[in-house]
């Protein structure tokens, strides 16, 4: 008995340690670690991190820091594409004059660029 059950053992043992070796149906030819679609997909969300995901947030996270240190005095863009110079900012409106006497309110998030800050504008 214990010859059988040693040699059930081993059919077991030589078993698994083949299937450990080749993946079903996979090329030996092709290293291991191309074969699983598993690392395939992680390797592909990676890649869309790194390529999508990450640069937009960084894009992202300049506007709104950009959007927090606007200040009265800077001449800036809308993302209308009007020019003009910050001229009031309140809690989420800014305030802007794009010609003598004309002032408009836009949301501090619709401007888009800062040109110049406060203290290199030229105010005619």
């Amino acid at each position: 008995m214990n010859n059988i059950a040693h040699l059930v053992a081993s059919i077991d043992l030589n078993f698994w340690l083949a299937v450990a070796e080749t993946p079903s149906g996979s090329n030996p030819n092709i290293p291991f670690f191309l074969q699983p679609p598993i690392i395939m997909m992680g390797l592909m969300v990676l890649m869309f991190y790194f390529l999508i995901i990450r640069p937009q947030s960084k894009k992202a996270k300049a506007h709104r820091n950009m959007v927090e240190a606007l200040k009265s005095g800077d001449k800036v863009v809308v993302a209308g594409g009007i020019h003009g110079i910050v001229a009031n900012i309140k809690d989420g409106i800014a305030v802007v004059r794009i010609a003598e006497g004309v002032k408009i309110e836009v949301d501090k998030a619709s401007i888009s660029t800062v040109v110049k800050s406060g203290s290199e504008v030229e105010v005619k």
